[in-house]
């Protein structure tokens, strides 16, 4: 797999309830490289997914938590490790459409 380690922060709805954000730990050449990467793979987009409404089309309630984003994996904690998914991804060629995304994703994949 190319690249380094990275893990990438993200806080669902229920941090509206004190809970902690999700952090995904993926393979990259920078950390928006492995944002690309984990836009595609199947675990992130389903665990997306999930943060909508009840099927009342309300979009994801996602936030990217920059500062809890960085190389390497978290210090402490648990984390989605989707590293082995993410080989496995490669090795199938996919190429999956990206779902919609909260802006400040966005901003991070254009840097």
């Amino acid at each position: 797999m190319p690249g380094q380690t990275y893990t990438l922060t993200f806080a669902g709805p229920e941090r509206h309830n004190g809970d902690r954000p999700y952090s995904f730990v993926v393979n990259g050449s920078d950390l928006a490289d492995a944002g690309r990467t984990l836009l595609c793979l199947p675990g992130f987009r389903e665990w997306f997914a999930e943060q909508a409404g009840w099927d009342d089309g309300t979009p994801p309630d996602v936030l990217y938590v920059a500062d809890e984003s960085h190389p390497g994996l978290p210090e402490c904690g648990d984390y989605n490790d989707l590293r082995r998914e993410q080989s496995e991804y490669l090795a199938s060629s996919r190429t999956p459409s990206i779902p919609a995304l909260p802006p400040a994703l966005l901003a991070l994949l254009s840097t």
